[in-house]
Parts: structure tokens; sequence; C-alpha cells
């Protein structure tokens, strides 16, 4: 998913597409109208890209969840320390940089640099050069610290009373957001409404999560699969299906909000007992055909705000959207369950985290080396990626190897 989102990213860092993929040839279209197959690909992977990352995070957060504050404190130092290192190296790259907007990689800002004449996330403020990628890890700490209630009340380890907790935070900083995303009539009181579908869609969630709960009600292996459906229903419903463009002049910050939310609480929730549910839709999977031909993106590209998160216009889309992302993400779960996956190998995971922190960096260095295509910037900051974890995992062995030669020598030499 990382690798894919660094193309998302290249895409529109103002670069052009590579001459031999330019041109995605629809049926229809005019010699002068066609566009890249860049457009193709976005299409398809920002409807899955986002919403899996953060359901991936809860997933995993469930493997090893044990809710005390110590485990917790450890795993938040070191997601913090992750954004800390993006944030400066996104920092020092913006330092050395023109520091205007319009300086993009095929319009630099000749002489106005220390070090670059360009930035690679052009046209987006002053500010969210230095935040780009690293807003993901921003959100992950808020994420972990609201849902503990709810997560430690599935891991036996916390009341499910205090979720009501989580409950009532979660709805002030909904009211937060929308403050922050200005009322189209300038009163927080008129957006009653908006809070209103919020706060029952977060309730329904949460009442279908704790009855996931095997010391709850004890229901068949079944009917907890259908749990599952019943928080990803609440979850499109507050998320897709919420007015938010009726009372709000700028969605963006409470729609991203909602649905990292919740994506990562449904991720935990679908994990956590994955044991003791048993196969619903799947034992009629031949109608995913069907279903997914239904939730498929528009073959009609519309930005909708944000590239990786649009927010569409009408709330049927916007279903359609976030409901075919819970249909890769169910598909994947349901699978995952009944086949075995080889572990990823170590260097490449590592690979994928520095290419996450340091991509921006990369791409800058090689924009400025004379690389001009997505493609070729895409697959060379890969490539570096791949090679210097690879060669550090390497050395790393070699190093242990002659440490390990070296203490049985000595032994045998005490021995002796």
């Amino acid at each position: 998913m990382v690798w894919v989102v660094v193309y998302a990213h290249l895409c529109f860092s103002g670069l052009v597409p590579s001459p031999e993929v330019m041109e995605d040839n629809h049926a229809y279209a005019l010699t002068g109208q066609r566009s890249s197959l860049g457009v193709r690909y976005m299409s398809i992977i920002r409807q899955w890209c986002i919403p899996l990352l953060f359901w991936v995070s809860g997933a995993a957060a469930s493997l090893s969840y044990k809710g005390d504050w110590v485990r917790l404190s450890r795993g938040l130092v070191k997601v913090g320390a992750i954004t800390i290192t993006g944030l400066l190296a996104n920092g020092i790259v913006w330092a050395t940089s023109p520091q205007e907007p319009q300086c993009s990689p095929m319009s630099q800002c000749t002489g106005n640099g220390t070090i670059f004449d360009f930035t690679v996330v052009p046209d987006a403020g002053k500010v969210f050069p230095v935040i780009f990628q690293m807003w993901f890890t921003m959100c992950l700490l808020l994420l972990v610290l609201l849902n503990r209630p709810l997560f430690c009340a599935l891991s036996q380890q916390g009341s499910m009373r205090a979720v009501s907790v989580q409950w009532m935070c979660t709805m002030l900083l909904s009211l937060a957001a929308v403050q922050v995303s200005a009322p189209k009539d300038g009163q927080i009181l008129s957006t009653w409404p908006l809070l209103a579908w919020i706060a029952l869609s977060e309730a329904i969630f949460d009442v279908a999560a704790l009855a996931t709960d095997p010391a709850w009600l004890g229901l068949q292996e079944e009917k907890r699969r259908l749990l599952h459906y019943i928080c990803a229903a609440a979850a499109v419903a507050q998320v897709s299906l919420s007015p938010m463009n009726e009372y709000l002049g700028n969605v963006t910050g409470i729609y991203i909000f909602l649905m990292c939310n919740k994506l990562y609480a449904l991720g935990f929730v679908m994990t956590k007992n994955r044991e003791i549910a048993a196969p619903l839709m799947s034992r009629c999977w031949p109608l995913v055909v069907v279903w997914g031909v239904l939730v498929a993106p528009s073959s009609s590209w519309s930005m909708s705000g944000h590239m990786t998160y649009p927010y569409y216009a009408d709330a049927v889309d916007r279903g359609l959207y976030l409901g075919g992302a819970l249909t890769l993400v169910f598909a994947l779960d349901r699978i995952s369950r009944n086949m075995t996956c080889k572990p990823l190998p170590d260097f490449l995971d590592k690979a994928g985290l520095l290419l996450y922190l340091l991509h921006p960096a990369i791409a800058t260095c090689l924009i400025a080396a004379g690389i001009s295509t997505i493609a070729g910037v895409w697959l060379l900051a890969t490539s570096i990626a791949v090679a210097v974890t690879y060669a550090g995992g390497t050395l790393q062995r070699v190093g242990n190897a002659k440490t390990s030669t070296s203490l049985s020598d000595g032994y045998i030499v005490l021995l002796a």
C-alpha cells in the first residue's frame, strides 16, 4: 500500500507521466483529451488505499493488544518517533526549496531555493508540505488513544461502560471538527441534525462492536459475522450518507476524522474474535461479481476534494465509494482466514517504512538529478529504499556472524 501511495503522490507532484504510458486509450476519447494511465490507476486504488491502511492498522493492533498503559505508551513513542523523523525530513526539504507553493518540478523557481528550485508538494500552501504523508501517523496517534476504551472492553481489560466515555469524546471531537469546517450559516447550533446523525451511527457501531464479545451475548458464529456487517453499515451511514455538505462549507476535516476512526476500529473488531465469526456472505460468494460491479469506481474521473480521500457531491456516490472499499476489506479478511500467507521479508518491511518516511526527500533529489517522469522517480525511489534496507540487513547479519564466531572462539579457549 505504501508503494502505491508514493505513486499517487508523484502523480500530483507536477511531474509529467512517462511517454510510454501516457495514453489510456478510451474508446470515445478525442485525440487531444486522453488521460494518462495514472488516472485509471488512481481511480481504482484511491477507493482501497486509505481505508485499507487504517483497517490494517486496527487489525494489527488487535493481534497483540493488552490494554496496559506501559505497552500502549511504548507503541505511542515508536509511532511518535516515526512521525518526528518524517516531519524533520520533509521540513529540511521544504526549507531548502523556494518555499513557494507554485514552484513545481515542471515550473521551477530558478535561483530561489537554497538547494532545490521546486517542491514536490506544489499548490498545497506552506504548512502541508512539511506534514504531507505524516498526517497518517499523526491521525493514528489520536485514534489509538480515542479507541482505547472499546479495545480494552473487547480484550477483557476494561469496562464496557467506559465505551460511553469514548462515544462522548468522539462526539466532542466531531463537534470541534464541525466548528473548524465552518457551518454554512455561521451557527454551530444549526448543525444539530448532522451531529445527531453522527451520534446515532456511532452508538450503533459501538453497540454492535461490543456484541461481538463472546462474554456478552453468546451469539452463534454466523450472527457474530452479521454484527461485523452491521458495524460496516453504521460506518457507511456515518461517513458517507451523513449530509455534511448540506451544513458545512468545508467537509475535509470531519470527513477524514470519521472515516479513519471507523475503519481503524472496524479492523480491530473484525480481527479480535476472528476465530468465532463463521462465514455468512462468503457462502454465496459468486454474488461478489455482481456486487463488485455495483461498487466499482466511476469511469469518469472526479477529484472531489482530495485525491486519496474524495468526498463526492452525491450520497449515492459516497456510499458506493466506501462500500467498495469495505467489500475488498471483507473479502481479504475472509481469504486470510482460509489461506496461509508467507511473511513479508524483513528487508521489504523496512524498505516500506523507509520509502514512506523519505520518499519526498528521495523524489526531490532524483528530480534535481534530472529524472522527470513519474514512473522513473517512482521506480528509482523504490529501488533505493529496497537496496538500502537489503544492504543494511546483509551487513548486520555479517556483523552478527563475526561476533558469534569471536565469542565461540573465546569460549573454546576458556575451556582449554
